[in-house]
């Protein structure tokens, strides 16, 4: 909520209506995501299967049983190690690895198409899209989200 009250004072915002809204908010949101998890659960199984893959719960269930596999470990070590030498960010070999070969194929189709129309367009066009590309990402992934939730209640009731 702090980084959320600067933003508020940017565009003349109440601190309290901000601070109401956003409570409100967390409870509406809190409510609308169980259910949704649940209409994911009832339309397509449990999680961590290759429908609802849950990358997330799988790190963490990975970390809580601890290292399974030493010498995958001891490599995936050195190879950070060495990104970290060359100053390559860890996130980029990390999300390939931690997301599923469908999602970080799109992410790198978008990150191409992203590079090749900033290498072909110019400056002109860079200026022209570089402060949307956050904005057009989000509505992306939001809209594919969304997608899920109402082709999960159609499979569930179809």
């Amino acid at each position: 909520m702090m980084n959320d009250l600067k933003s508020g004072y940017l565009v003349g915002t109440k601190p309290s209506a901000q601070f109401v809204a956003e409570g409100i908010g967390g409870v509406v949101g809190a409510v609308v995501a169980v259910v949704a998890l649940l209409v994911l659960k009832n339309a397509y199984g449990n999680f961590g299967t290759e429908q609802l893959p849950a990358p997330q719960a799988a790190a963490v269930s990975s970390m809580v049983k601890g290292i399974g596999h030493v010498p995958a470990f001891v490599a995936g070590a050195a190879i950070g190690f060495i990104l970290y030498l060359l100053r390559i960010p860890a996130a980029t070999l990390g999300l390939g690895v931690y997301l599923p070969v469908s999602i970080s194929a799109i992410m790198g189709t978008g990150a191409l198409t992203l590079m090749a129309v900033r290498k072909i367009g110019g400056k002109k066009a860079l200026a022209a899209i570089d402060d949307k590309t956050g904005l057009i990402a989000s509505g992306f992934l939001g809209g594919e989200g969304i997608t899920g939730v109402v082709l999960a209640i159609i499979a569930m009731f179809g």
